[in-house]
């Protein structure tokens, strides 16, 4: 599709009104990830070990207890005993063709973890975001499902703000919905839209049922920063990410992000490459960046961290002019003490930016603001010399009690 298309398609238009959601209108798509089991629950662990002997397989699984793991085996050549433990599958000898059958895979059984047992697995792991465990010989099973159950990765807050735009905001979502392959919630905030925007976000909550879903409605149009703030009041994660509701995600997104800030604590925000960045950190594997992109994923406490006001996401004067909001809170987090991160090899497509008429953060902020966002800018180069760098004492936030 050429630009001028493009920009055709994604012109405010009066869209027909969704019907009123029912129980019986349920998701039919992709079910959603493995979520931590409930005490009780078995992990589901897919094990990918081609060239692993079935006895090394046998002796971790009879050492555990009954009903801990739930099993999927991976094998090039399927040993002509049966495996009581679990399912087992056969690999293809192709490589290509084996990382389609390792997707297919993740994709029917939602494990919690991967077993692996060479460096293709591992690589598969990888591309998917799924966590990996790989397991020693002469660990026993008790280690074994220790380290299992340590690699389970927490459930992550998805925030969605909206306001109109209901084609691109129901794109967004069911991208969100086929290729997030890791445990989240949905937050999904209708900032004051005359599009039946609530409409499809309650349609959303009772197709991923019983999947968690939170839909928030203020009535009004908060802005970009209030909105978020409505949303971060009831974050419940020790992770979340923004998606602008103009933005597409690539399948298993969030899944590289996300092991990244759970296995380095120091790391208080990873962003992934967007079409609206330089080039030169396309394909960049994850690493310390002073970014100032907006579609981040955050360390809840980190964001704590770097609060000045008690309880407050942005400050003044960013929240009231409705610009820089997010560098600042950026740079909050780095002054902190945490690190900033980006990670190249996840792309993703902002579909707004510089085809919505300057409005490069969602479609969020209220028309006419030009002026305002530019006082914001000034503001925001008096306050900062650099990342997590102040220029001026006074403008040091007051301790919280």
């Amino acid at each position: 599709m050429d630009m001028v298309a493009l920009i055709e398609k994604y012109q405010y238009h009066e869209p027909p009104r969704i019907p009123p959601p029912t129980p019986q209108e349920g998701w039919d798509g992709y079910p959603g990830p493995a979520y931590p089991p409930a005490e009780g629950e078995p992990l589901r662990v897919l094990h990918y070990a081609p060239a692993a002997s079935k006895e090394e397989t046998d002796r971790l699984a009879e050492g555990m207890p009954p009903g801990a793991v739930e099993w999927l085996y991976l094998v090039e050549e399927q040993d002509e005993r049966p495996n009581e433990h679990g399912e087992v599958r056969l690999l293809t000898p192709t490589p290509l063709i084996q990382r389609w059958q390792f997707l297919r895979a993740v994709l029917d059984f939602r494990p919690h973890l991967v077993h692996i047992g060479d460096s293709r697995g591992a690589e598969f792991a990888e591309w998917v975001g799924v966590p990996k465990v790989e397991v020693v010989g002469d660990q026993t099973a008790e280690e074994c499902l220790a380290r299992y159950r340590a690699a389970v990765l927490p459930i992550t807050d998805i925030v969605v703000l909206a306001h109109n735009e209901l084609e691109v905001t129901s794109s967004c979502v069911h991208h969100l919905l086929a290729h997030t392959w890791v445990p989240y919630r949905l937050v999904l905030v209708d900032n004051g839209s005359m599009e039946p925007v609530g409409d499809l976000f309650r349609q959303v909550a009772l197709m991923v049922a019983p999947q968690p879903c939170l839909v928030l409605e203020p009535g009004e149009n908060l802005g970009c920063p209030g909105g978020r703030q409505l949303a971060y009041e009831h974050l419940a994660a020790p992770y979340f990410a923004w998606v602008d509701n103009d933005m597409l995600v690539p399948p298993g997104w969030l899944g590289p992000l996300v092991r990244q800030m759970h296995t380095n604590p120091a790391i208080g925000a990873i962003g992934a490459w967007s079409n609206v960045y330089s080039d030169r950190w396309r394909w960049t594997a994850a690493q310390p960046q002073d970014m100032a992109a907006s579609n981040n994923l955050y360390r809840t406490q980190a964001v704590r961290d770097a609060e000045e006001e008690p309880g407050r996401l942005h400050c003044e004067p960013f929240e009231r002019l409705q610009g820089r909001s997010d560098t600042d809170l950026l740079w909050r987090i780095k002054e902190a003490g945490y690190e900033l991160w980006l990670d190249g090899q996840v792309e993703m497509m902002h579909l707004g930016g510089p085809l919505r008429d300057g409005l490069g953060q969602g479609l969020t902020r209220r028309s006419g603001e030009v002026e305002a966002m530019h006082q914001a800018d000034v503001a925001f180069r008096r306050k900062w010399l650099g990342p997590g760098v102040r220029i001026d004492q006074e403008c040091q936030p007051t301790p919280s009690t």
